[in-house]
């Protein structure tokens, strides 16, 4: 609840439609057989991980306190990717 000069009101959180559609995809490769589509949220993991500096793998891990795990998990996500189009 936001309080605004005396008055609440709810603020509505925003429906997660992308990551339906991503988990949708996800299924409907596994179900044609399209491995290929692990490899596209693969490389956009990593991606989305060295812009942050932050991965995670079971749990997170930031660049600036484990620099080499880092590399080790981000690098690992876009060979994972990069191979899975091979798949």
């Amino acid at each position: 609840m936001i309080h605004d000069s005396g008055t609440a009101r709810t603020e509505r959180k925003r429906f997660p439609a992308l990551e339906v559609m991503v988990i949708a995809g996800l299924w409907v490769g596994i179900a044609l057989g399209q491995i290929w589509v692990f490899g596209v949220l693969f490389v956009f993991w990593a991606v989305r991980d060295i812009i942050s500096r932050r991965t995670s793998l079971i749990g997170d891990v930031a660049l600036r306190d484990h620099p080499i795990l880092f590399w080790v998990i981000a690098a690992s996500w876009l060979v994972f990717g990069v191979l899975s189009f091979w798949a």
